[in-house]
């Protein structure tokens, strides 16, 4: 094995903040309420959330090319650990190199252990507040043909965006400024008496009554078969060619995006957890970072209604219709869930496992990641890769009684498109030859046929 967990050199570009003009130097980064979301299911409720990057590259990538991504990365933004503090004071950020870990493996990846070893990775765990809050990590194929690549990270110190903008900027060698400005007694105060003043306004608000639940009807369908329990987190990863998929949308007069989330509503119905006429609540993640954005997380949530409808398979007007409403109300206001996130971050880890007492996952998530850049699919090696992204947690059985479905994460990379499905509920799949079964049936439908890793 070859081992980089001891290379601390910085980038010669790289400059801390103490250096900066005063101008352009960092206050301490206190972590949102988006960020404070996901410490709290990592330590709180012991459901952290874990997103993933995985690339399957045709050639040898060079043990070299890693170690110098590696190297980058642990002066970007993915090296950051949370330092906790006493409620109501939020947590900060603390960028350090120690934060991450990588490593090319010595073993070989037999082609049909592809998915098992990605799942390997992300069972080799994260921590957004000891350490390692990333692992990037590489292996050959038994031909030495194929290199696999993983990268996973905490949701806390990375969403979607900042682990794929992290890639991008290390590929680059773009400047990330970090913060090393100590902090005082008098900040916490200070920071402790304004997080505690909005937690107040959040919780009035709330008790007001007037913000209105943007989650949808529960579907009154079919109940999911009883007794399957899998033993084990069921995901599968497909690449489907990117010509076929747009002339399967442009059939149905819809978008690459509709027949994403038909997809994912269909899933739902061939598991039987749907019955026709079924309004199902699709949740649609939508970034809210600007370009240059530091922060880790700033990912909004907004809800489509689908109609389950068999006319779906030659018309996604309606589901276009639907997500294009979904998305006109992410700026409609503060929902109920953006107010309970404030008055959490004011409490203790005790009293946010009583409020999430009664939480739940999504039915079906669809997140939608869009093209994917050259620098991230390439991860600067000058060699083709098949790509895919996923979000999930490594406790199947802690989600058993939340009530999800599917999870679906769709990019577009430069051979095909990405597509990687993961049950959110270990009862809707035994494992993952029978998740696998339950999607090639609904891409039938659409006359799309996928390549799934492992084959």
């Amino acid at each position: 094995m070859t081992n980089h967990d001891k290379d601390t050199r910085r980038p010669t570009t790289e400059r801390p903040s103490s250096e900066l003009p005063s101008s352009e130097r960092l206050g301490t980064e206190r972590l949102g309420t988006d960020d404070d979301l996901f410490i709290r299911m990592e330590h709180a409720l012991g459901l952290g959330v874990i997103n993933q990057g995985l690339w399957r590259f045709d050639g040898r990538l060079d043990p070299d090319v890693l170690s110098a991504l590696a190297t980058r990365l642990r002066y970007g933004r993915l090296s950051r650990l949370a330092r906790r503090r006493p409620p109501p004071v939020r947590d900060r950020w603390q960028y350090t190199p120690a934060a991450g870990m990588t490593h090319f493996e010595d073993e070989p990846v037999a082609e049909d252990d592809a998915v098992a070893w990605a799942r390997r990775q992300a069972e080799r765990g994260v921590d957004s507040v000891a350490g390692p809050a990333w692992r990037l990590t590489a292996a050959y194929s038994a031909d030495r043909r194929t290199t696999f690549v993983s990268l996973i990270a905490a949701h806390a110190v990375a969403d979607g965006w900042s682990m794929v903008t992290a890639v991008e900027e290390a590929v680059l060698g773009t400047d990330y400024a970090v913060t090393t400005e100590r902090v005082g007694a008098l900040d916490d105060v200070v920071d402790g008496v304004r997080t505690a003043a909005r937690a107040a306004l959040a919780a009035g608000r709330l008790i007001a009554g007037t913000v209105r639940s943007r989650r949808g009807p529960t579907p009154t369908g079919p109940v999911r078969p009883p007794g399957l329990i899998a033993e084990d987190p069921c995901g599968i990863l497909l690449s489907i060619p990117a010509d076929d998929y747009a002339r399967a949308f442009a059939r149905a007069q819809g978008s690459a995006n509709a027949l994403f989330v038909a997809i994912m509503v269909g899933l739902l119905a061939e598991a039987g957890i749907v019955g026709p006429d079924d309004v199902v609540p699709v949740s649609i993640p939508v970034s809210m970072h600007p370009d240059g954005d530091r922060r880790a997380n700033a990912t909004t949530g907004t809800t489509a209604q689908i109609r389950v409808s068999d006319d779906r398979y030659h018309d996604l007007t309606a589901i276009r219709v639907a997500c294009k409403e979904a998305y006109r109300s992410v700026h409609a206001g503060t929902s109920s869930m953006g107010h309970l996130s404030q008055v959490a971050q004011a409490l203790g880890d005790r009293p946010v496992r009583r409020l999430a007492a009664n939480g739940s996952t999504p039915m079906c998530l669809a997140s939608n990641l869009g093209e994917l850049s050259p620098e991230f699919c390439s991860l600067g090696s000058g060699l083709d890769a098949e790509i895919a992204v996923r979000a999930f947690t490594g406790r199947p059985a802690g989600t058993a009684d939340f009530g999800g479905g599917v999870s679906g994460w769709f990019g577009v990379g430069p051979r095909a498109i990405g597509l990687a499905v993961t049950s959110l509920d270990p009862r809707l799949a035994a494992d993952d030859a029978a998740l696998a079964v339950l999607v090639r049936a609904e891409l039938k439908r659409w006359e799309l046929e996928a390549s799934e890793w492992g084959e």
